[in-house]
């Protein structure tokens, strides 16, 4: 049997009352958006009013069918009456489906995630960081211009993970992103932050360092830079570009994102599976949350 994975968006809302979450999932439930290249997404499920709702995301092939088609056999535009059932067909269904399952955990106020199986039990992989930006899009579309909420998406990352970045050698560039996370989180640096960003009357908070490498010998992060950092891989993203005489690699926290593995056992289902991933990860917020208030 094949093992699955999953992965973690962070959801933060302001306002946020009790059942926000879940309502606002369910008004992104059947709304198409763009995944990646000819690819788009839908979400699907997440009913019901529990601590954990499942549901599900699904990707699949979206193209233009009126564009010219190719027929390899003939290594030329295919003929147009060919071509005429498949355009009627490719209007209304799409082909190329693939499902991952997901699970909204909406715990006590700390805890606000989309737990996502990025990779399927036929071996299929979902792209998290791509998930948490169609995510966004969705909540534009619902929200509106002027919305009476302000709402991000992101790839939860570790401090380990941060840490290995700000610690590359010869960093040219150091960007930060803090979308206001929420006060009732119970981490001493989120809720710094979100004060901090309350008393200002912003929401969210860039930082972007450049340096030349060979002058100064690159980007030397501070306690208080680390710290934002630090938030930033749970409520935003950190990003740093390094290297030096022309080699340059950017790396983000939004493509590392922590992953928790599974592997059904003898007969067990892959649905049970991924109830224990959501498992080990509400375990490991909330372990997480409890030592940093510490």
């Amino acid at each position: 049997m094949r093992q699955i994975t999953a992965s973690v968006v962070n959801i933060d809302a302001h306002p946020h009352e009790p059942g926000t979450y879940g309502s606002l999932m369910k008004q992104l439930v059947g709304r198409k958006v763009a995944y990646r290249a000819e690819r788009s997404m839908v979400v699907r499920g997440f009913d019901g009013d529990g601590q954990i709702r499942g549901g599900t995301i699904v990707t699949f092939t979206d193209f233009d069918p009126d564009a010219p088609w190719f027929d390899p056999e003939l290594l030329d535009t295919a003929d147009v009456r060919a071509t005429e059932a498949a355009r009627a067909a490719v209007q209304k269904i799409k082909p190329s489906m693939q499902v991952f399952r997901a699970a909204l955990a909406e715990m006590n106020g700390s805890i606000h995630c989309l737990v996502v199986e990025t990779k399927n039990e036929e071996g299929e992989s979902l792209s998290i960081s791509l998930v948490a930006e169609a995510l966004r899009k969705l909540a534009l579309g619902v929200l509106g211009d002027a919305p009476k909420m302000t709402v991000s998406f992101s790839v939860l990352s570790s401090n380990d993970e941060v840490e290995r970045l700000l610690s590359k050698p010869n960093i040219q560039r150091l960007h930060v992103i803090v979308s206001m996370p929420n006060i009732d989180d119970g981490e001493a640096e989120d809720n710094a932050v979100q004060e901090e960003l309350e008393r200002l009357g912003a929401t969210k908070e860039e930082r972007i360092l450049t340096a030349p490498v060979a002058k100064t010998g690159g980007i030397k992060p501070d306690e208080e830079l680390k710290r934002l950092a630090r938030v930033a891989s749970r409520h935003g993203r950190v990003e740093v570009t390094h290297g030096s005489r022309g080699k340059t690699r950017i790396e983000s926290t939004s493509d590392k994102p922590i992953v928790e593995t599974a592997k059904p056992h003898d007969k067990e289902p892959y649905s049970s599976a991924f109830k224990g991933l959501i498992k080990q990860f509400i375990t490991r917020l909330a372990i997480g949350k409890k030592l940093d208030s510490q």
